[in-house]
């Protein structure tokens, strides 16, 4: 308060500066705006969680139908989400392959069923034939010996599945020691030569002038190679000499064991599934009688030895398998030292 040139004195006036910033309409204004910005929100989220949730009940619904055992079930979705998207195929890739397998285990069990029952079956007709006295005693002899031959026929399947769900259960033992492998192959072939004289099957060894020590099994290791044998004579033409080729070959840490045969091949369509358990090829349905379980067994026994068993090629001339072993080194025989050793110090 001024009067001419004179201060007479001062008035203060306070207020708060929330009272001065903040009126009531501005309160009211962002209350709406906040109001506003929740309805968004949640409207946004219910949005995308309803268009997120669609796919996935679909998804669960379809998963209700395989648990009922109907694999036939159809996931039309395209969404904009990759992993929605991800997740979909996925699923709709595994009810395909469901669905195939739940196909394949019906054939299998209808195959395995009836090549069983093949055996049983003429076996009965046979001796109730010479029970009767429908035939003659001469014949009579030699119907109990067709029978004696389905039965250890039978004996041998019955044997292969039981050894199956035994290495496929883990109770099958597979010792890794050191093996000649050159030697051990040699054994094989003369003894299966001697098994098949009636045949007069001719094998060549091929082998270069290098040592040839594994780290396996011999016994399993004979198992698998008589097995590819056995299936190379099969293959071969009634017409046909039976020749096969054996090649020792060795690469890095692996050695190999390719047996080759002159037969008829395996058929294109029927290469990829040929490891597969109970299945077996047209050809080999005609010629002779099994599970399918051969090369499945000898498959997983290599792999157990820490090798592999694969197909290397297939034609109308012939078929080739390789059977890939560790190779036998002088750090794992000083590692085996050393376990033996400490072994005793324990005892």
């Amino acid at each position: 308060i001024s009067e001419g040139d004179q201060t007479l004195g001062k008035v203060w006036v306070m207020q708060s500066k929330q009272s001065i910033t903040f009126g009531p309409e501005t309160i009211w204004l962002v209350a709406l705006i906040l109001g506003g910005l929740i309805l968004c929100g949640w409207f946004t989220i219910y949005l995308l969680s309803k268009k997120l949730s669609r796919p996935i009940r679909q998804v669960a619904y379809a998963a209700e139908q395989i648990r009922g055992g109907n694999y036939d079930v159809s996931l039309d979705l395209n969404t904009r989400e990759r992993e929605i998207n991800e997740l979909v195929n996925s699923f709709r890739d595994m009810a395909t392959r469901l669905q195939q397998l739940e196909e394949w285990r019906t054939l299998s069990l209808a195959g395995v069923s009836h090549e069983l029952k093949t055996p049983v079956t003429s076996i009965k007709g046979l001796v109730m034939a010479v029970r009767d006295d429908v035939v003659s005693p001469q014949e009579g002899k030699e119907f109990l010996d067709i029978a004696l031959k389905e039965s250890e026929r039978m004996e041998r399947m019955v044997a292969d599945l039981l050894d199956y769900n035994a290495m496929v259960a883990g109770s099958v033992a597979v010792r890794k020691e050191r093996t000649d492998l050159k030697l051990l192959v040699g054994e094989i072939i003369y003894q299966w030569k001697i098994a098949y004289e009636d045949k007069m099957p001719e094998v060549q060894l091929h082998v270069p002038p290098i040592n040839f020590f594994t780290m396996g099994d011999a016994l399993r290791i004979q198992q698998i190679i008589v097995n590819l044998l056995n299936n190379a004579l099969h293959a071969t033409a009634p017409e046909q000499k039976a020749v096969f080729d054996i090649y020792l070959s060795t690469e890095e840490q692996m050695l190999y064991v390719d047996v080759k045969d002159h037969g008829t091949g395996i058929a294109a369509e029927e290469q990829p599934k040929i490891f597969e358990r109970f299945y077996r090829g047209e050809l080999k349905k005609r010629r002779n009688r099994g599970l399918g379980l051969g090369l499945t067994y000898s498959r997983l026994l290599a792999q157990e030895q820490g090798g592999e068993l694969t197909l290397v090629s297939s034609s109308p001339e012939g078929s080739m398998f390789r059977l890939s072993l560790p190779r036998w080194t002088a750090t794992q025989e000083a590692m085996n030292t050393e376990k033996a050793y400490g072994a005793a110090v324990k005892v």
